[in-house]
């Protein structure tokens, strides 16, 4: 295993699979995420894909969250149960830097707001069969400090190449997209004429999807219902809560 960093400034494995014990043997109650304690780490196990096996349990790309830069680095974990004296006790036995995703899969689900203070929930992931991962985003106002006005903007978005997407991967501008972006479709259109994600902003859409630190990125790639390779409106969202 790592050392406590690696050489790019983020938590070592080693570091990690400490910590994660400590959290494991916590009698505290959790929230969905939690500061590893004598770090500025968030741990996010429900954001990672939980896989078992006999008596080990396989957390893949668990995300751990830099509280203060926002960075997001990916672990590979195994954890294995045993029975002592009548209880089960669990212990890491592996942990390693998750491998690169094809698609800029990186995305860190949680509350997000605009420069508009609309704010959405971002979900997911759900595996899907082919080992893509699906996430979907839909306005919120249950968050203190965001804009208390009814939207119904909701959309979904799929990890991968856009060709071969279960969702967009037959249009024709499939072949055409960058893989710098997730791409999805809206679902349901918003309406609002607030700036950000608006009333332009209209059902089955195409929708692309990005992770910068702290911040999603949200690109609508279609105009009059025609779809184009760059998008053609922009929306900014920073987390705010989990």
């Amino acid at each position: 295993m790592d050392s406590i960093a690696d050489s790019r400034g983020g938590m070592g494995t080693s570091a990690l699979a400490a910590a994660i014990t400590a959290i494991l043997y916590t009698t505290a109650p959790l929230a969905s995420a939690d500061v590893v304690p004598g770090t500025q780490s968030d741990v996010h196990f429900e954001s990672s894909q939980l896989v078992g096996s006999g008596r080990d349990i396989n957390a893949l790309r668990l995300p751990v969250v830099d509280v203060k830069s926002g960075r997001v680095d990916y672990y590979d974990t195994r954890f294995r149960l045993s029975l002592v004296d009548g209880a089960f006790v669990m212990k890491i036995i592996g942990a390693s830097k998750s491998p690169a995703v094809l698609g800029f899969d990186n995305i860190t689900p949680g509350v997000y707001q605009d420069s508009n203070d609309a704010c959405y929930g971002v979900g997911g992931p759900t595996l899907l069969p082919d080992g893509r991962r699906l996430y979907t985003i839909d306005a919120t106002t249950g968050t203190a400090g965001c804009y208390q006005g009814t939207s119904t903007f909701r959309a979904q978005f799929v990890s991968g190449a856009a060709v071969g997407h279960p969702d967009i991967g037959g249009r024709e501008i499939a072949r055409s997209l960058k893989s710098t972006w997730l791409y999805g479709y809206i679902a349901t259109g918003a309406n609002w004429t607030r700036g950000g994600v608006n009333t332009d902003w209209e059902g089955n859409e195409l929708l692309g999807v990005r992770q910068s630190g702290r911040q999603l990125v949200l690109g609508n790639f279609t105009d009059s219902d025609q779809d184009f390779a760059d998008p053609k409106d922009t929306a900014i969202l920073t987390r705010i809560g989990d």
